[in-house]
């Protein structure tokens, strides 16, 4: 019973497979590849494309259909679909595949890295140059015999037919034979029409079939009725140029330039012909037979002439079109200015204009290649520096005022080739920070309504026995590695303060979607006061508390526009902690964008404009046991415009920042003693008052100078003074600088010394 069911189904599909193999009629296919010989002839690739579907549809694998399409698709500019229909061809098991094959490899060839040359054939054999054409057509058809479709277009010059034809042309000093009079359309002509001796009858009906073709969008066919009849007028150009368009519009370049190839070849002294076909080739980045098809046309055209002038015309907008503008003007400059139209005039204008760009971008470019010189030997060079930075910050003695000093000594040593002058010479450093402060907050007066807000005296309910002095010195150490991108730090702020802290940082460029950012993972001291940079005791209970850090990350994004502008954005997120004081979080993120309106070798003048958002969670900037000393808004948006000027003068240097800007901003009430509870109910649960919404107006100014003093050294000052309702610090830096290697050339812009607490 087993052995009769395997019988049956494997009769079954013996029946089914000769069933298949039985429904690819043969008759049936010899009648489509006749329509499709019929129509590849005459040229129409849209019923040719539907016969050859057919086929398909029948028998999937038959090699003349597969052949022929991969031949529309190489001409339609479709390489890789051609491609794919010859590894369909190689699979085929028709006894005639492989020489099918053969014939699409070697369109697939011609139409590729061959190309060039094809398209120079297709002009010369069109331009009527027969016998340099039959030469080129030997050397792309090496066997004799064009693969494919190409083998009806070059039969007759591969034959030498065509050569011959040429020359009993030229010997008869007339028309060629075989295209004397338009006998095709005259034999098919209906009962009426004009007669065969009648050549201006026979013309004017030419041009109207031609017209009417035309106007249906069989533009293909018109060209080949007018070259047949040797009526190039009958040519509507602009018809022509819109059909081209069409075909690029979708996706068939192939097929655009062929049209206007045909053209060209009846109306060789159309300028606009030859423009579009020369951004065709060039779009498909022939730019050989793109420059070839405009150079003709400027050869071939009269100077002086209007022709000539309308034919640089064209070629001056396609060279501007693949942004050779100077190429441009060369071309449209032959044309006298009196002579030329409004168009040329105003491309002309336009063309000027770019190169009076391109030159003040070249200035601005040479100036910044300067200045990257000089930073580059700035980083190659060891140097020793000093430092002294006085501050002050007048506010409430004993909790918010701060006047202190830091002394910064900075080692640095290169990394790398010292003497390298290449652009990838990685340029890092290796240094070493030592900076000795001491800071100032004034005396806490000991009266109880004075000295309340600080430490846990409100909750003692008792004054001060005198005033408190606030006092710390210590020293800030540390070490990094890094080069104008790249860096890692870590050291200490404050050995010696009540509440030193280990710090350090880590940065690193990267690119994300095209866009150039950079991320720093970062821990920090707040040094905007005494009890949040050093930290304090408290008088009552003798603990110590402050020291605040900051511990974050942040994503830096910036860019330059085609207009100027620079942009950058940042957002950081960190979280804030210090010995007994309560915890914070916040999030701040900064807009900017500038823009240099002078940029030489002697000044910079530079604009801009910069957003600043900040959130705080929690309102922590008051001097109460627990709080943290430091400003924390919880809302705070600021509008400031820079100004910036920088440049030099002889072995000076200097930059001078100015701002003006406006906030609002909104500080939340908050306890006395956020980290111990028992300690705020005892006290009666007080708060200080935030104030609520506020704002107002800000300014700010920062000078930096510089000057060689020798060979070997340098000094410098610096300046900056910051001035709002509520805060007023003003900073001061004077550095003397020991350079490795003797400084020569133009002196480099102030770089004063940036204390470690400040990184």
């Amino acid at each position: 019973m087993v052995s009769a069911s395997r019988a049956a189904i494997c009769l079954s599909l013996w029946l089914a497979a000769a069933g298949a193999a039985a429904a690819v009629d043969p008759v049936a296919v010899d009648e489509l590849l006749r329509n499709a010989r019929v129509w590849q002839q005459l040229g129409r690739d849209d019923k040719l494309r539907l016969v050859l579907e057919k086929l398909l549809a029948i028998d999937a694998g038959q090699p003349q259909a597969l052949l022929g399409l991969g031949g529309l698709a190489l001409r339609e500019g479709k390489t890789a679909e051609a491609q794919r229909l010859l590894a369909q061809l190689q699979r085929s098991p028709a006894h005639d595949a492989p020489a099918a094959a053969a014939e699409l490899q070697d369109l697939i060839r011609l139409y590729s890295r061959e190309l060039p040359r094809l398209q120079q054939l297709r002009l010369l054999r069109r331009g009527g140059n027969t016998e340099r054409a039959a030469a080129l057509a030997r050397e792309l058809f090496p066997g004799g015999r064009a693969p494919g479709a190409l083998a009806t277009e070059f039969a007759g010059l591969l034959s030498g037919a065509e050569v011959r034809r040429t020359a009993a042309a030229r010997g008869s000093g007339g028309r060629s034979a075989a295209v004397r009079a338009p006998a095709t359309v005259a034999n098919a002509a209906p009962a009426g029409a004009p007669s065969p001796d009648d050549p201006a009858a026979q013309a004017r009906a030419v041009s109207r079939l031609a017209a009417l073709l035309q106007q249906s969008g069989r533009i293909e066919e018109a060209l080949e009725l007018a070259a047949r009849a040797e009526l190039p007028e009958a040519v509507d150009v602009g018809a022509v140029r819109d059909a081209a368009t069409a075909e690029v519009a979708r996706g068939r370049p192939g097929s655009a330039a062929r049209l206007l190839e045909s053209a060209l070849a009846l109306r060789p002294a159309d300028p606009w012909l030859r423009h579009d076909l020369a951004r065709i080739y060039a779009g498909m980045g022939q730019m050989a037979p793109a420059r070839e098809v405009l150079a003709e046309g400027l050869a071939a055209t009269a100077p002086g002439s209007d022709q000539a002038a309308e034919m640089r015309y064209a070629a001056a907008l396609a060279y501007a079109s693949w942004g050779q503008d100077d190429e441009a003007l060369a071309t449209l400059a032959l044309v006298q200015e009196a002579h030329r139209s409004e168009g040329q005039l105003a491309l002309a204008t336009r063309l000027r204009e770019g190169q009076v760009r391109r030159v003040a971008e070249a200035q601005a470019q040479q100036a910044e290649a300067a200045r990257r010189r000089i930073q580059r030997q700035a980083w190659r060079q060891p140097t020793e520096e000093v430092a002294l930075l006085p501050f002050y910050r007048r506010a409430t003695d004993g909790l918010s005022t701060l006047r202190g000093v830091e002394v910064p000594i900075v080692v640095t040593r290169p990394v790398g080739d010292p003497d390298s002058d290449a652009d990838n010479t990685r340029r890092a450093q290796r240094w070493l920070h030592v900076d000795a402060v001491r800071l100032d907050a004034g005396a806490l007066p000991a009266a109880f309504d004075v000295a309340e807000a600080f430490g846990q005296v409100r909750a003692s309910g008792q004054p001060l026995p005198a005033d408190l002095r606030q006092r710390a010195r210590g020293l800030n150490l540390g070490v990094g590695y890094g080069d104008e991108e790249r860096r890692w730090d870590v050291g200490i702020t404050g050995a010696g303060f009540e509440v030193p802290n280990l710090v350090g940082g880590w940065r690193r460029p990267f690119t994300l979607a095209g866009q150039d950012l950079s991320i720093e993972l970062s821990r920090r001291a707040l040094t905007g006061g005494l009890l949040p940079y050093a930290g304090t005791r408290d008088p009552v209970s003798g603990r110590r508390w402050g020291g605040v850090t900051q511990s974050g990350a942040t994503l830096r994004w910036s860019d330059d526009d085609a207009v100027g502008w620079s942009r950058s954005a940042s957002l950081r997120a960190s979280l804030l902690a210090g010995r007994n004081v309560a915890r914070n979080d916040t999030v701040q993120l900064r807009l900017a964008t500038d823009r240099d309106t002078i940029d030489t070798p002697a000044l910079r003048l530079n604009l801009g404009a910069t957003l600043s958002l900040w959130h705080y969670r929690r309102n922590l900037g008051f001097h109460s046991f627990g709080q943290g000393g430091y400003y924390s808004p919880q809302r705070y948006v600021s509008l400031a415009v820079p100004v910036q000027a920088q440049g030099r003068s002889g072995p000076w240097s200097y930059k001078v920042r100015a701002s003006l800007g406006l906030s609002s901003t909104f500080e939340a009430d908050t306890p006395y003693y956020p980290t111990d509870a028992a300690l705020q109910a005892a006290a009666g649960n007080p708060v200080h008052a935030g104030g609520g919404s506020g704002g107002g107006t800000s300014r700010s100014l920062r000078a930096d100078i510089e000057r060689r003093l020798a060979p070997h050294w340098s000094a410098g000052a610096s300046f900056s003074a910051d001035r709002s309702a509520y805060y007023a610090p003003t900073q001061w830096l004077f550095y003397l600088r020991h350079h490795g290697a003797e400084q020569t050339g133009e002196v480099p812009l102030p770089r004063p010394v940036l204390p470690y607490s400040q990184f």
